[in-house]
């Protein structure tokens, strides 16, 4: 059921999840923005936007503008909240002549996320394919995942690198969610798309004015998805996941190689990948030691080392590794691509590289040059 509150009630949301769980949302910091913990509305990003363009992120201040939800994305979204940079998996101790095998999981208070787009929850979805498949279920992305309570938001504006229309996963949000928020002008537009939510929306009920949501404010939510579905960018609208395949000697990957830096910071704002190694770190009496598991990258030297061999020696192979495994054999593994249009590789790429331009010369029918 769709309702509709004033903008001062979303406090009333804050407080009523901060009961329960910690409550998370976006907030400006070092110039981009980030998830981080909230319990004040005056704690959102009210009157700021966002600038994207391949290589470059920038915010803006109007102090004029009333809306809490104007910048599309930050350099992360979810993941790092639920796939950790860095977890401790398990700890290794000598006891009186024994080994003994202490599992890292603790008791975590579960997390309220206010804020992700559509293209966010599709990622997350994909996430969850990996993490929670039925035979090989990570307990540590499961402790965090279990109790997630999500407050998804409608886009009403893209970016210049947004391009989840042609990739089907936005702007409009779907599924995947708790309670959904589309921010017009004055008010909100909220709605459950769970029983979780529907308790949530139930007891807000009792604090705040729930009301009918008019027809003036469907016809400017409709508005601002139709001019966040308007964007420059779009995939190929041809079998990339075939095409590409076929392309392993391109000529296109040696230009690409000659300007991509290897630096890996595609898969790290990427909202999907999920590239990790791990290593013991000892104590410093050797008495124990520490196994962790941290984020790593297919660009790196480390992760194509096995038996003493580099398999992927050159920049080109990395980012062949890196575009083919997301956008061709994907498909293999999770029935779809690993892409969900959030185009943070293209605007947090230091020399601006366009995956969306290098997948149409890549993909180009007749073919030019291919295996």
């Amino acid at each position: 059921m769709y309702h509709s509150i004033k903008k001062k009630d979303l406090q009333a949301l804050l407080d009523s999840l901060n009961q329960s769980h910690q409550c998370v949302g976006p907030v400006v910091s070092e110039q981009t923005l980030k998830y981080s913990s909230i319990s004040k509305l005056s704690q959102l990003p009210l009157g700021y936007s966002d600038q994207q363009q391949p290589g470059k992120y920038q915010l803006h201040y109007n102090s004029q503008s009333h809306y809490y939800f104007s910048i599309s994305t930050g350099a992360q979204g979810v993941k790092p909240w639920l796939f950790k940079p860095e977890q401790k998996l398990w700890s290794v101790n000598k006891q009186k002549g024994s080994i003994e095998f202490n599992e890292a999981i603790s008791e975590q208070k579960p997390l309220a996320i206010i804020g992700l787009r559509a293209c966010d929850l599709a990622a997350l979805k994909l996430q969850d394919q990996h993490f929670l498949q039925q035979q090989y279920i990570d307990p540590y992305y499961a402790q965090y995942r279990e109790n997630l309570f999500i407050v998804a938001v409608n886009c009403h504006r893209s970016v210049d690198t947004c391009f989840c229309a042609s990739t089907g996963d936005g702007p409009e949000v779907k599924n995947t969610y708790d309670l959904l928020l589309t921010e017009l002008e004055q008010d909100f537009i909220i709605q459950s798309g769970s029983e979780a939510g529907r308790k949530v929306l139930e007891t807000l009920s009792s604090q705040i004015p729930l009301n009918a949501v008019t027809a003036a404010q469907e016809q400017e939510k409709q508005q601002g998805l139709d001019k966040a579905s308007q964007q420059l960018r779009r995939l190929p609208d041809r079998p990339v996941a075939q095409l590409l395949s076929h392309r392993l000697n391109h000529q296109q990957w040696d230009q690409i190689a000659q300007r991509c830096l290897s630096c890996g910071n595609c898969t790290m704002v990427c909202p999907s990948c999920f590239c990790h190694k791990e290593y013991d770190e000892p104590t410093l009496d050797l008495s124990g030691s520490t196994h962790i598991r941290q984020w790593d990258s297919c660009f790196t030297a480390e992760h194509s080392y096995i038996a003493g061999f580099h398999f992927r020696k050159e920049t080109r192979q990395h980012y062949r590794q890196w575009l083919t495994h997301k956008f061709a054999f994907w498909h293999e593994q999770y029935g779809r691509s690993g892409c969900t249009g959030c185009g943070r590789c293209i605007s947090w790429c230091p020399v601006g590289i366009d995956v969306t331009e290098e997948l149409e010369i890549l993909c180009q029918e007749p073919s030019c040059h291919v295996d």
